[in-house]
């Protein structure tokens, strides 16, 4: 694991495009049956996107 993670190709997500998370996603997407899928790096985070995706009005 440590060399796989090593030796992964890596770039800014926000900025740019991390081509392990892309490849990542697009094979969820595919495994999932949905037309795209988007990496968090916690429950917390995965929780709290599907939360707001629900919400009409944020910060009132």
């Amino acid at each position: 694991m440590r060399a796989a993670m090593a030796n992964a190709e890596v770039a800014d997500d926000v900025l740019d495009y991390d081509p392990t998370a892309l490849r990542l996603e697009t094979e969820m997407a595919k495994v999932t049956g949905k037309e795209a899928a988007l990496f968090v790096p916690s429950g917390t985070m995965g929780n709290l996107v599907s939360v707001l995706v629900h919400c009409n009005i944020r910060g009132k």
